[in-house]
């Protein structure tokens, strides 16, 4: 199984790997951290883990100039893909659709010799998390007999390109927790590699678990594609406007919804309830300010959208379990922002 990545309009290669199909329970852990630099390129930062049959890339890219990421993979692949806040206009080898990314999006694809292009602008970073592997070492984390992903692997068997949804599947919180842990990982050796493999089979079955979701929804709510859109709208509406965000009836409102399929439907495609979901973005641009040290504590509470320092205090202790005021700078370091470009 061979990786490349190449930026076509730059002819410039950022990322070659080959490692064994074979899956091998005592084959060795490479990690390194790449940066490059140059001709249209800010930066490309990431982060590459290997073993054999397995290839976990960690990717960061801002970029000068509109270019086109030519993705390939030689040999047959099961790719679980996790693109986070970009806009990429995506065209993939033998698939029925193409995609437009909006946002945080994942999906599982299997290909024969993978060819993706994917244009990238450089009006906003780009970020992307994927594990790519072998037919093999797939097949030993979930057995091929399993009706989570029944059609899908029908389709291995049958060397079709296919993906294990037609349309892409939302982020829920778990996962963002389980991406963050393989990020944060500082064991080492053989325990490392056990981790590391683990970790990847929780993402697997998340990943099976919510398309499962989102499938049940859609059959036994009554929920119908464009019902999937506006909901994708509602968690745009309040991406973008989290620290005064719209009452429940109000979102309902402004997405066409009435208010039980907004409650229902947000909480099956995105594992969190409306009004935790605020809570977690305000806490997340809470520990953004508090890391630039330029804010008062009082000055912070205003920002995220709170009516003084106590209400904001109690929200941020029962988040973190801390204290805003408790702790420095220097004591976040267990506090990450998993939006997938935190610095």
């Amino acid at each position: 199984m061979k990786l490349s990545a190449k930026l076509i309009e730059l002819g410039k290669y950022y990322i070659q790997k080959e490692v064994d199909d074979t899956y091998r329970k005592n084959a060795k852990l490479d990690d390194k951290e790449i940066t490059i630099k140059g001709k249209g390129i800010d930066y490309i930062k990431y982060r590459q883990i290997t073993s054999s049959g397995m290839i976990m890339i960690d990717v960061k890219i801002a970029l000068q100039q509109t270019v086109t990421d030519l993705f390939k993979i030689e040999g047959e692949s099961v790719m679980m893909e996790f693109m986070y806040n970009s806009n990429i206009e995506a065209n993939v080898n033998n698939l029925d659709w193409q995609t437009q990314g909006d946002g945080k999006m994942h999906n599982i694809t299997f290909s024969k010799n993978y060819c993706g292009k994917f244009k990238m602008t450089p009006d906003n970073p780009i970020s992307f998390f994927i594990v790519i592997l072998s037919k093999d070492y797939y097949f030993n984390l979930i057995p091929k007999e399993y009706a989570l992903h029944r059609e899908f692997v029908k389709n291995i068997f049958e060397q079709k390109t296919s993906t294990l949804s037609k349309t892409m599947l939302n982020f829920n919180p778990a996962l963002h927790a389980v991406i963050n842990d393989i990020r944060q990982c500082k064991r080492t050796g053989e325990l490392k590699k056990l981790y590391i493999e683990n970790k990847i089979q929780e993402l697997l079955l998340l990943q099976l678990e919510i398309n499962q979701q989102q499938h049940l929804v859609s059959e036994l709510s009554g929920f119908n594609e464009q019902d999937q859109q506006k909901l994708l709208e509602a968690k745009k509406i309040l991406d973008t406007n989290f620290t005064a965000a719209p009452k429940l009836a109000e979102l309902a409102r402004m997405t066409y919804l009435n208010e039980f399929k907004l409650k229902k439907g947000f909480k099956a495609c995105f594992g969190t309830t409306v009004k935790r979901y605020v809570i977690e973005l305000k806490m997340k641009y809470a520990v953004q300010l508090l890391n630039k040290e330029k804010y008062t504590v009082s000055e912070i509470a205003e920002l995220c959208g709170y009516n003084g320092i106590v209400q904001f205090s109690a929200a941020f202790k029962t988040f973190y379990g801390h204290s805003p005021k408790s702790i420095g700078q220097r004591s976040y370091g267990h506090i990450t922002l998993d939006d997938g470009f935190s610095q």
